[in-house]
């Protein structure tokens, strides 16, 4: 299968390893800008935006290392074109016209053509082209690829920057603000760095990946604020007429015909106080 090679590059040998480590070297230079004093005394670094930091942060620290280092530059009118994206997928997802999310259509338009462009194909990332190359060799037979190779990569480049930069900017945010709200999970989250941190070897500040394992309490958290904040949906097709039942056995009932689309919604079960307890 054309899929099962994608991330074969940061799979084999030292390469995973290797593209954290730079994304953490990011990371932690970003959070020395924020809390190096400015020259501004207005400028406190526990006045800034979370979100503003969280994305510019978790941008430079996926897309560059991910995908190509040349995107960091440029990253605010990247950051925007993604975030336009994002508002209107839903309704190109469902088949919607294009007329009814013309500014995701237009940002997907521009993002394409930055996975197209000489700025990012300079610089692409093993990773990318270890993509690539797996998509030349096994869609290469097909006409339709043959004659839209170039836009057919870029679209599922689209696809990994989507993954990779705009789902993981969301879950830190919320990860990052349910920690600052409940002291007693940040104390333990707290703890649990530090006695990892604490057997690293002098001088170096980066995790490896052994080290990120041992960091369950943070794991936890992190999969806790997924559960609370899932933006995940997704589409079935009615293969067969069926009746739907509410759990209200007093509700409606709904008949949903053969070849209706359906979109379900995770967290509503997430939310579920049957499914889990205090789900707040």
């Amino acid at each position: 299968s054309v899929m099962q090679p994608f991330h074969k590059y940061l799979l084999k040998d030292d390469a995973l390893e290797r593209t954290l480590r730079i994304s953490q070297d990011i990371l932690l230079k970003e959070i020395d800008k924020l809390v190096t004093p400015s020259e501004n005394p207005a400028v406190v670094w526990t006045r800034q935006h979370l979100f503003n930091f969280t994305s510019t942060a978790v941008f430079r620290a996926s897309a560059g290392p991910v995908l190509s280092m040349n995107l960091i530059p440029n990253h605010e009118e990247h950051l925007k074109d993604l975030r336009n994206f994002e508002k209107g997928l839903g309704l190109l997802f469902v088949g919607a016209p294009n007329f009814m999310a013309p500014d995701c259509v237009r940002a997907r338009g521009s993002l394409i053509s930055l996975f197209m462009s000489d700025l990012v194909l300079s610089a692409e990332s093993p990773f990318l082209q270890e993509r690539r190359e797996t998509l030349m060799k096994g869609l290469s037979s097909t006409e339709e690829f043959k004659d839209n190779m170039n836009f057919t990569i870029a679209r599922n480049n689209l696809g990994v920057f989507l993954a990779s930069v705009g789902n993981s900017i969301q879950a830190v945010f919320w990860t990052l603000l349910n920690l600052m709200e409940n002291q007693e999970a940040y104390e333990a989250c707290f703890q649990a760095v530090q006695k990892v941190a604490a057997k690293r070897q002098a001088g170096r500040e980066w995790f490896t990946l052994e080290e990120l394992d041992e960091l369950m309490v943070l794991q936890s958290a992190f999969y806790e604020t997924l559960r609370m904040y899932q933006a995940l949906f997704v589409t079935r097709q009615a293969v067969e007429d069926f009746c739907l039942n509410p759990k209200e056995t007093k509700g409606p009932k709904y008949m949903v015909e053969k070849g209706t689309m359906i979109m379900v919604l995770p967290n509503l079960m997430h939310m579920d106080p049957e499914i889990f307890e205090n789900p707040e």
